[in-house]
């Protein structure tokens, strides 16, 4: 059996009782989060009533944060678990217009679409820089 990358504690913005919220390292759309379950599990009905309410805080407390920084103009909340099959739920920013952050421009290329998903792995400075600007 294959190590499970996520059963290894990291976040960067807030922990939770069950869950742990950080900057996804891949940023799909700029301010690209995701939320891990502490605890490993698989599949969305395996978690207990208070995972899921715990859930639902925090993709709120997400999408605040985010709206406050960058005002998307839609969000995507997908749990898919297709790389790592540890539960984890994504909360994706969706912009209309070009966003600019850290002298880097970034465009929602399917804004209205699916989002386009990026396996390029941002560097350790970018996420410092973007988790210290959502949390300031």
């Amino acid at each position: 059996m294959k190590e499970c990358i996520l059963c290894k504690p990291r976040t960067n913005i807030k922990e939770y009782k069950y869950w742990n919220l950080g900057v996804c390292p891949t940023q799909h759309t700029l301010g690209s989060l995701v939320i891990v379950l502490k605890q490993h599990k698989e599949l969305f009905a395996e978690l207990t009533e208070e995972e899921v309410l715990e859930l639902r805080k925090i993709i709120i407390y997400s999408q605040k944060l985010l709206d406050k920084r960058f005002k998307p103009d839609w969000y995507n909340v997908q749990q898919n678990g297709n790389w790592e099959q540890h539960l984890h739920v994504h909360v994706l920013p969706r912009y209309k217009e070009k966003r600019e952050f850290n002298k880097r421009i970034f465009i929602d290329k399917t804004f209205g679409q699916p989002v386009i998903y990026t396996s390029e792995l941002e560097s350790e400075k970018f996420i410092k820089d973007l988790t210290n600007f959502l949390l300031k």
